[in-house]
């Protein structure tokens, strides 16, 4: 079952219309019903681990790592990247509300908007899902005032992301459609545009009627997985994982199951063909054959063999000799000494 809200037309002043977003809405029970704001932050870390928004939402915080120094350069960057950006724009307004009060932050962000302000910092914008009891919450950077039409009269506004990054990332891209997307419900129109800030200098604009379908399916997909009564499955990857404040409460979960994603050349994608073909754990890939394996995308004879040869040795407790690739045969003096004499003979020629 699907449901739809009428989302607003874009005016003359704000572009062409937009398609409405449309959310799955499926009856819920208390139990699983137990997120209850959905945040762009969420949304955001969703794209990149569904496990690590599930754990944000509803894990034991102790188990949380304590942030690397690398981890604190990057906030620091981060934040010194924002100050420069909003520097350029004044009078710059923010809502005063208690820490974490969604509710009583967009009523404070309302206010500004009613007033007409021209720049409004972190403002909250929330709007009602189409899940019961679950309230979508945007938090963009900035929201511009630009002319326009909406509830409030002759003016609109905008959303600005802030990033750190050089490329417009696609879940930069969600997260900033996302940000229109509720800004929408909240003003009665679509914002002509989302924006994002990146480093450099750099302002880029995301194609809406491109990224409002992609944020339809990755909303849908979270609101599923966030009400769920069970985690999302894990994979260790240490380019994906590194800086995750969930990396050790993982990887001893990993470790304590021989879960595949610990085995060298396991990529996430090598890992879903290797589902597909209902090998999951280390036990069933120890006793694959490399050679029903090695046709697989992203496979060949040599990663299959090395796959499968480190399930056995990890089952096992041993090492297991590999097969040794192919070399040429090892040539006679004389025969060498013949090969260079024609070799000789060609260059003349």
């Amino acid at each position: 079952m699907s449901a739809s809200y009428p989302l607003p037309s874009r005016s003359s002043s704000g572009g062409g219309p937009q398609s409405p977003l449309r959310l799955a809405a499926e009856a819920s029970t208390p139990s699983q019903s137990l997120i209850r704001w959905l945040t762009d932050d969420v949304l955001f870390h969703y794209q990149r681990c569904s496990r690590r928004a599930f754990l944000d939402l509803y894990g034991d915080r102790a188990q949380q790592n304590h942030p690397s120094d690398y981890l604190l350069k990057l906030r620091q960057d981060s934040l010194t990247h924002r100050e420069r950006v909003l520097e350029d724009y004044y009078p710059l307004y923010r809502p005063e509300f208690p820490s974490g009060d969604w509710a009583a932050g967009a009523k404070a962000t309302l206010d500004l908007m009613a007033e007409g302000v021209e720049a409004i910092r972190q403002g909250v914008l929330a709007t009602p899902s189409a899940v019961a009891g679950v309230q979508l919450v945007s938090q963009p950077d900035l929201l511009i005032k630009r002319p326009g039409w909406s509830c409030w009269g002759d003016w609109v506004y905008l959303p600005i992301d802030i990033k750190l990054g050089k490329k417009p990332k696609l879940d930069y891209q969600i997260v900033a459609a996302y940000h229109a997307y509720v800004l929408s419900r909240v003003q009665g129109v679509w914002p002509e545009a989302s924006g994002l800030a990146l480093r450099g200098g750099q302002m880029y604009t995301v194609d809406l009627a491109r990224l409002v379908p992609k944020l339809q399916t990755v909303l849908n997909d979270c609101l599923m997985d966030l009400r769920s009564q069970v985690a999302p499955e894990l994979f260790i990857s240490h380019s994906r994982c590194d800086l995750c404040h969930w990396l050790n409460h993982c990887y001893s979960e990993a470790k304590a199951t021989r879960h595949l994603s610990l085995l060298p050349g396991v990529t996430p994608a090598r890992y879903e063909f290797l589902k597909q073909h209902h090998l999951t754990t280390v036990a069933a890939l120890a006793q694959a054959s490399p050679a029903h394996l090695a046709p697989l995308p992203g496979f060949g004879e040599q990663v299959a063999e090395k796959l499968v040869h480190q399930a056995q040795a990890l089952v096992d407790n041993r090492a297991i000799p590999r097969s040794a690739p192919y070399a040429p045969p090892r040539l006679s003096p004389v025969a060498r000494r013949s090969a260079r004499r024609r070799g000789r003979t060609l260059l003349r020629y």
